[in-house]
């Protein structure tokens, strides 16, 4: 049984305004309607589609953001399972929900079973033991972006099938919050790469057993000194006429992967195979470079210069063959993968003004990361002065910078008025829901090559000629814009400016720094948050990024910086040292570390609930201090 579009729009009025506090008016009422009239529509296409059906466009609901269009989807869900319960199996309808991450996977599935009143959804995940037919008791599986990205998944026999039904009928209706992540797989090798696989410390016997897939690995690296002798900055080096047919590449994929098994029981002398998660690293490497050297021979093959580092990339289309999904994403304009797919927009109102949203600009080069980076310790120490003399009583602001950069960010913000997020982490997050002060500090600008390598892997290898085409200037402009803005745009969409306060939409005051290039692509997404946020006002920004010298009284926070930075790595040994020299501690400061790790002060139990652990190897002069994150 369905939900009427109506039915949802006035219960979606009410937890608007009752339960979330919010102002809604006429013009919500419409854009929840529509929301309510495309799950509607998408059911019934699931339920009329046959074995010879031709999927329909995918339909993709763009609203302004803070609208509530993921709580509004997490309650369809909700009254759709509530409402299947009239009806008998195997009639009754489900849904699967799409979340980004393992905690927005979870809190989805417990907002829909708060909001049904019993046990409608389960999640499954990498981090739970839920077996499929414990799935096939609830009418709603919440998986995460990935699950529906992997390559098994690429076809009607992966998520379609595994998660298409449940005891109770069909899963009729498809959710995607926010775009697609890894929707388009990339791989690539660099001479350092090849290099360090050739380089592996094993024993005579295991290179001989595993001769045929080193010589593999040296010829691509012979061939790829040869390529970077002789081509451009960019260049495609072969498409559809790869060097290996399909059959010598499948062989060549059973001698690495054989390899790899074997390394597994690898042990010796060196360090490397008897500390597990140096181990674990290195596998993780080698086979991340052997299996990029089979896509390769697989698609097509992109040559690269970025810097001092070449490449060779290729790179597949991931994205799911559902039948009729929903996507929910507002920034649907700015993504590449939607527009490959000529996904439909379903036409919403505006309904939000955003008059009391003031977005200052400073337009300059150096944001990339790399430049960001190298002045990370000034530039950040600067940025806190700046923050600090800004900064009124009730104050809260929200800075984002590079990944590279967020623990020195923590290290000089104060903690009392400033949260810290990086660039890649930000859609979809209420965390700075009640910021009215923003820092959007820097850019995360893409490889040069990624546009010609995302419509590759679209679109499919086209010719050096075409590379050199006013086309192929346009559609790389236009990719790079659309990258760009995506993410300013869900940027400026995290602090108070997502709030509503009444009828006609508008927020609170809200002030938000950005820094843009100063060239057309600048111009381009300044253009992109013109229209995305209707009656902003926009200043210049007047700031030096590198101003003169910083005298702020503000103190530095060690500690925070540490935990900031062991927050963004991956699992595995660090240690203290490098994590402290990353993040500009002193001599003096690494030692108070050390000693407060050492006592079990606060830091410990910070760290503790990320998973990290201290631990001390030898004794005396010879002892190292590690962070250990499982």
């Amino acid at each position: 049984m369905t939900v009427l579009p109506s039915d949802f729009a006035a219960a979606m009025e009410r937890l608007w305004t009752v339960k979330l506090g919010n102002v809604a008016g006429p013009a919500f009422r419409e854009l929840w309607t529509r929301m309510g009239e495309t799950f509607h529509l998408a059911i019934r296409q699931n339920m009329k589609a046959s074995a010879l059906s031709i999927a329909p466009a995918w339909q993709v609901l763009a609203p302004e953001m803070g609208v509530g269009k993921t709580q509004g989807a997490l309650l369809y869900l909700a009254m759709m399972a509530k409402a299947s319960r009239k009806s008998s199996p195997p009639l009754r309808i489900g849904g699967l929900f799409v979340a980004r991450t393992i905690q927005q996977c979870e809190d989805a599935a417990s907002t829909i079973n708060e909001l049904a009143g019993f046990e409608a959804a389960i999640t499954r995940h990498s981090s739970n033991a839920v077996t499929l037919r414990e799935c096939g008791r609830f009418p709603v599986v919440v998986i995460t972006h990935a699950a529906v990205t992997q390559s098994w998944a690429q076809s009607y026999s992966g998520t379609v099938d595994t998660y298409g039904s449940w005891e109770g009928g069909r899963r009729c209706l498809v959710i995607i919050d926010e775009a697609l992540a890894n929707a388009i797989e990339f791989h690539s090798v660099d001479e350092g790469s090849l290099h360090r696989v050739l380089g592996l410390r094993v024993s005579a016997e295991f290179k001989a057993k595993h001769q045929q897939a080193f010589d593999a690995v040296s010829s691509m690296l012979d061939f790829f000194k040869a390529v970077s002798s002789r081509v451009e900055e960019i260049s495609p080096i072969w498409s559809e006429q790869d060097p290996l047919s399909s059959r010598q590449v499948d062989e060549l994929e059973i001698l690495f992967r054989q390899l790899v098994s074997d390394l597994k029981s690898v042990s010796s002398y060196d360090p490397i195979w008897n500390d597990p998660d140096s181990k674990n690293a290195e596998l993780q490497h080698v086979w991340v470079t052997l299996s990029a050297i089979i896509q390769l021979f697989r698609h097509w093959a992109l040559f690269s210069i970025q810097g001092s580092r070449k490449a060779l990339t290729t790179g597949k289309e991931k994205v799911p063959r559902f039948f009729a999904p929903v996507v929910l994403n507002a920034t649907a304009n700015q993504d590449p993968v939607l527009d490959y797919r000529r996904a439909k927009l379903v036409p919403l109102p505006k309904v939000r003004s955003y008059r009391n949203l003031t977005i200052h600009i400073l337009r300059s080069d150096g944001i990339g990361k790399t430049a960001m980076r190298n002045a990370g310790e000034a530039r950040l120490r600067h940025l806190a002065q700046f923050v600090s003399e800004h900064t009124k009583p009730g104050d809260k602001w929200m800075v984002v910078t590079h990944l590279a950069t967020e623990a020195l960010a923590r290290k000089h913000l104060p903690e009392e008025i400033a949260l810290t997020g990086h660039w890649g982490s930000l859609d979809g997050l209420n965390d700075f829901r009640d910021c009215n002060k923003a820092v959007l500090f820097g850019l995360s600008f893409r490889d040069p090559a990624w546009p010609v390598s995302m419509y590759f892997a679209l679109r499919g290898a086209q010719t050096k000629e075409w590379l050199r085409s006013k086309e192929a200037k346009a559609i790389r402009h236009k990719l790079e814009v659309m990258s760009i803005a995506a993410q300013v745009i869900q940027a400026l969409g995290r602090p108070r400016s997502r709030k509503v306060i009444d009828e006609e939409g508008n927020c609170l005051p809200t002030d938000v720094f950005v820094t843009l290039p100063n060239n057309s692509v600048g111009r381009d997404v300044e253009s992109a948050i013109r229209e995305a946020f209707t009656g902003a006002v926009i200043r210049d920004w007047v700031y030096d990024l590198d101003g003169p010298g910083c005298h702020s009284k503000q103190k530095a926070s060690p500690s925070a910086a540490i935990v900031t930075a062991m927050k963004n790595k991956s699992p595995g040994r660090y240690l203290i040292s490098a994590i402290a020299k990353e993040v500009g501690l002193s001599s003096t400061e690494t030692a108070n570390l050390k000693d407060a790790l050492r006592k079990k002060r606060a830091i410990v139990d910070d760290l503790k609930r990320l998973g990290v652990s201290y631990s001390v190897e030898g004794s005396g002069r010879g002892a190292k201090s590690y962070l250990v994150k499982r």
